[in-house]
């Protein structure tokens, strides 16, 4: 689990580094497959 918090974080960084807003599907999955 501690790997997937790393990636976890990794992916938060660099989504606010380029300013993309982060959303959660709450559990759409057609948004997912997309």
């Amino acid at each position: 689990m501690r790997r997937a918090r790393d990636v976890r974080d990794q992916l938060e960084g660099l989504m606010e580094r380029i300013e993309v807003e982060m959303k959660s599907s709450a559990g759409d999955n057609v948004l997912i497959r997309k």
